[in-house]
C-alpha cells in the first residue's frame, strides 16, 4: 500500500495547486471596480414607448489578476461579457433639450466565455457560448432608473445588486463574484447618439462605455 501513497499525494497536491483560489479582497466603497464597452439595442413604437437591452464586454475587473482576453482586446476575444434582460423605456416630459426616459426594473448577468466570439450584430453571443449557453457566473437585479440624452450623448446611472454567483476557473485560478463584489456595483454609463447599423428586433443600436463603482453594504436580499 505504501508505494501508492506518494503518487496519490502528489496528484492531490497537483490538483489543488492547479485550481488554486485567488484571494480577491472586495473593492473599497466608491472605488472603480470595472470598465466595460457595449451596445444599447433599442426599438420604439409610434407612441414613443421603447424597449431595449444592453450587451457587451469587460475591459478590466478589479479582483481578477489574469488576462481578460484570449488575444488582442475586443468584443471577439473577451472572456467576460454581460447582457441585461429586455427593459421598457417610458418617455417622460422633456426638460429643455434633455430627453428623459424611465427604465423599468430588471436584471443584469455577467458571463464567462472560455471560447469568446462576441459579435455586435448578435447580442446572443454575449450571453454564453456553446459550452456554457445562458449560464451566468453573476446575476444582479436593479430598480427603476432614469436614462437621459441630449443631442450629443446619453447617460444612465444605476445600481445593480448581486443576487447570486458561481465560482469559475481562469488560467487555473478560482474566482467568484461573491468575493469580488459581495454587495452591488453602480454602473455609470455613457451612450453615444450616433447609431450603428441596426440588428434583428432592434433598429437602433447605440455605442456605450461605462465604469462600475463598488457599493459597500451587506449582500442584497431580493425580498
Amino acid at each position: 500500500m505504501k508505494r501508492y501513497q506518494i503518487p496519490a499525494l502528489a496528484l492531490t497536491t497537483a490538483l489543488t495547486s492547479w485550481f488554486a483560489p485567488v484571494q480577491a479582497d472586495p473593492t473599497p466603497a466608491a472605488a472603480v471596480s470595472c470598465h466595460f464597452s457595449g451596445r444599447v439595442y433599442l426599438t420604439f413604437d409610434t407612441s414613443g414607448q421603447g424597449a431595449g437591452e444592453v450587451a457587451g464586454y469587460f475591459t478590466d475587473i478589479e479582483g481578477i489578476s489574469d488576462p481578460l482576453f484570449s488575444g488582442p482586446p475586443s468584443e471577439k476575444t473577451a472572456f467576460f461579457t454581460y447582457r441585461s434582460n429586455q427593459f421598457a423605456l417610458t418617455p417622460l416630459e422633456q426638460n429643455g433639450s434633455i430627453q428623459l426616459y424611465q427604465v423599468s426594473a430588471g436584471t443584469f448577468n455577467i458571463y464567462f466565455n472560455p471560447k469568446p466570439d462576441g459579435n455586435w450584430n448578435s447580442p446572443d453571443t454575449f450571453s454564453g457560448d456553446s459550452s456554457f449557453p445562458g449560464n451566468p457566473i453573476a446575476h444582479f437585479m436593479r430598480h427603476e432608473s432614469l436614462f437621459y440624452r441630449t443631442e450629443a450623448l446619453g447617460r444612465h446611472d444605476v445600481t445593480e445588486y448581486l443576487v447570486s454567483s458561481k465560482p469559475f476557473i481562469l488560467n487555473g485560478h478560482k474566482y467568484d463574484f461573491k468575493a469580488i463584489t459581495p454587495a452591488a456595483v453602480t454602473l455609470n454609463e455613457t451612450v453615444s447618439n450616433t447609431p450603428e447599423p441596426g440588428v434583428t428586433g432592434f433598429p437602433i443600436v447605440l455605442p456605450q462605455a461605462a465604469n462600475c463603482l463598488a457599493v459597500a453594504s451587506e449582500v442584497h436580499d431580493e425580498r
